[in-house]
């Protein structure tokens, strides 16, 4: 099975066992845009973790995307989180 990831900084609001806010429904967007087995991340996200101290990840730029119930385009970043990716997700592959 393959997951589709996306993450997002901000604030975000507790209630009860759930968790609201822009940067949540931000991050659930940016996870709309992923294919099976991609881990996708806003700038902000690229930012603080590919600080000086994080070498263990690569980013390739995803482009800019507009994202539903947001005015502005959001630059994404995958993270290349594989040595060796399948070969479904290097050949390209279909979104239904």
């Amino acid at each position: 099975m393959l997951v589709c990831i996306g993450l997002n900084l901000g604030e975000v609001i507790k209630k009860e066992d759930d968790y609201f806010g822009s940067a949540v429904v931000k991050a659930a967007r940016i996870m709309d845009e992923s294919a099976g087995g991609q881990i996708l991340v806003s700038e902000l996200v690229r930012q603080v973790a590919n600080g000086p101290s994080n070498s263990e990840h690569e980013y390739i730029d995803f482009g800019q995307r507009t994202l539903k119930w947001f005015d502005e385009e959001e630059h994404i970043f995958e993270v290349l989180w594989q040595e060796n990716k399948p070969e479904h997700l290097t050949s390209g592959f279909i979104r239904f």
